[in-house]
């Protein structure tokens, strides 16, 4: 028997606590959630997905190490969207740089260039109606 080289790839499913952290994702990036929005309680969202609350601590955990939200801590706590994107990818730079995987130079433009991009945007979407 002749083995050729597969054409395809088996497909490989997301682990559930990645599908219900895109989910939230994408609710933030098409607006449905923005930030100083509360998330429902993590009982409430296990709820809703039909996870367990161990899963909704994972894709939480996911969007705030992503930037996305920020999760407090307490009765009134909880997570909360917040818009520290930018914050998050200022530390990934330092971190490579710290790393030793960019110069000092390359960390100033970086830093530099996510800067501008980030107050045209800001610029731009000022003008947009709400």
């Amino acid at each position: 028997m002749n083995e050729q080289k597969a054409l395809f790839t088996p497909i490989k499913t997301r682990r559930t606590f990645e599908e219900v952290s895109a989910s939230i994702k994408q609710l933030i990036l098409d607006g449905v959630l923005r930030p100083g929005d509360r998330l429902p309680s993590e009982m409430e969202l296990a709820r809703q997905f039909n996870v367990s609350r161990q899963t909704i601590r994972e894709a939480l955990r996911i969007l705030e190490l992503s930037g996305f939200i920020s999760v407090q801590k307490g009765g009134s706590g909880g997570p909360l969207i917040r818009d520290t994107i930018m914050n998050t990818i200022n530390n990934l730079f330092f971190d490579a740089f710290q790393l030793e995987r960019i110069s000092i130079d390359e960390l100033t433009a970086a830093r530099i260039e996510t800067g501008r991009s980030w107050i045209s945007r800001r610029s731009a979407s000022s003008f947009l109606p709400t």
